[in-house]
């Protein structure tokens, strides 16, 4: 998403005060990394982050999602929940949000106000989307048989490595917490179990790597190259997306500081949801060091 990222940076002025952050691959990471972000205390509110927004990948378990489909999930699930389970599944393992101090839920939900004007930002396009809930796993699901087998025992359209855990971390900062996800692989394909690094939030084959892998596999070229073209696709649905919605969301932070009316449409019932004019964090799931 760096790439993505930069085109975000580069296209958004300075009024809609967003700083960018890759955010860790998995649960664990992606709560740790997320929470050490917004908890420190600052000098003020106005230094706090007015809201969170994740753009990444997900794998689809729904056969009707496509790839670059937008996902704004309704509910974040977490795996091992008993609410989204319509069985026990011993093949996943509880997706960890390591905080023993804390109950988890068996679900979390977006921000009312931000998933509404999200959801009102792509039903003004021809964008495909869907509002399903999600599930949070602790690996890849790679093959058919399990993403059939999750989409049979969950009620959830797909499933990624993070939401319910960033979501989290943000409930427990105080801070306003929104995913938006593009479809990478597609229920019925399996991901190739031979790329060197592979995440349903991210795929990373490092230069000198990859075309060794490639020279020494050319029989896989073809598959390789059909998921590089869904997951360019996947990336530029989420930048397109963003260009949309954030300076809608950075509007409202303008008028609280500034005491205007915002200018977008019906976006003043946000602003009643939102407790610190401050700036928004865009969070991009990726491999860090």
């Amino acid at each position: 998403m760096e790439r993505e990222l930069s085109l975000l940076k580069k296209n958004l002025d300075d009024s809609c005060r967003v700083r960018f952050q890759t955010l860790g691959i998995g649960p664990e990471r992606a709560y740790q990394q997320l929470l050490s972000l917004l908890k420190p205390a600052p000098a003020s509110n106005a230094d706090r982050y007015g809201a969170v927004l994740l753009l990444g990948f997900a794998g689809a378990v729904d056969p009707s999602l496509k790839p670059a489909d937008l996902i704004l999930s309704s509910r974040y699930y977490r795996a091992g929940s008993n609410l989204a389970a319509s069985s026990p599944d011993p093949g996943l393992a509880d997706a960890e949000c390591p905080s023993a101090s804390i109950v988890r839920p068996d679900f979390l939900e977006p921000n009312p106000c931000l998933w509404q004007q999200a959801a009102d930002t792509v039903q003004e396009t021809p964008w495909r989307f869907t509002q399903s809930p999600s599930l949070t796993v602790d690996r890849v699901i790679d093959s058919p048989e399990d993403k059939r087998a999750i989409f049979d025992r969950y009620s959830v359209a797909s499933v990624n490595m993070e939401d319910y855990s960033a979501a989290s971390a943000a409930q427990e900062a105080g801070v306003p917490f929104l995913s938006v996800r593009a479809v990478l692989d597609v229920a019925d394909r399996r991901l190739p179990g031979y790329l060197p690094t592979l995440s349903n939030s991210g795929i990373s084959i490092p230069g000198s790597r990859a075309v060794l892998f490639t020279l020494s596999h050319p029989w896989r070229i073809p598959t390789l190259l059909a998921l590089a073209v869904n997951m360019r696709r996947a990336q530029w649905a989420l930048a397109r997306f963003a260009l949309a919605f954030i300076p809608k969301m950075a509007d409202l932070y303008l008028a609280a500081t500034q005491g205007s009316a915002p200018r977008a449409g019906n976006s003043s019932r946000l602003l009643q949801c939102m407790k610190y004019p401050g700036p928004n964090a865009v969070l991009s799931p990726g491999l860090i060091s």
